[in-house]
């Protein structure tokens, strides 16, 4: 029901055509967008999000959904093409992308939440999500909440490089 998928989505490079060949296209030919959704190469700028049924609630919404950070390789253009790829567009494929910003909270069955981070190039957190996450916990969270960390995290590459010259 839900795809999370966490970053690098037009590796090496955030290019129009990387985007479309590397990621939209591979999605709209596993699931087709609905009937009049624009397709994966079509310039799309979404006006309401999330673009279901006037009137319907994204929780009463019946089909597939998909959220999405942005990682380190999104970020060398300086998150653009992931702004009109991603936050602009309102279907990836047939799943339906709600999301308006690089990061997000969701409420699961069972008190469990996402909350999915956007690391930037800098390996951190901004002041403005800092708040938003510490405001949806404080707010929304009781004692018994489970919540999953979503994040892209490169370092384990770096890690093995740190490793061998710390020797």
């Amino acid at each position: 029901d839900i795809l999370l998928i966490g970053g690098d989505l037009a590796y090496p490079n955030p290019t129009a055509d990387n985007y479309e060949s590397r990621f939209l296209r591979v999605f709209e030919d596993a699931m087709p967008s609905p009937p009049n959704a624009p397709m994966y190469f079509e310039d799309h700028v979404s006006l309401q999000k999330p673009a279901i049924k006037e009137g319907t609630k994204l929780n009463e919404y019946d089909g597939p959904l998909a959220y999405v950070i942005p990682g380190n390789h999104d970020w060398y253009d300086g998150l653009g093409s992931f702004v009109k790829y991603i936050l602009h567009r309102d279907w990836l494929g047939g799943w339906l992308m709600p999301q308006t910003k690089s990061y997000f909270v969701l409420r699961l069955p069972q008190n469990f939440y996402i909350f999915g981070f956007d690391n930037g190039v800098e390996d951190d957190i901004n002041p403005t999500q800092a708040a938003y996450f510490a405001k949806y916990a404080n707010n929304n969270l009781d004692e018994q909440a489970k919540v999953i960390l979503v994040q892209h995290d490169p370092n384990w590459v770096k890690d093995q490089y740190s490793a061998e010259r710390s020797d």
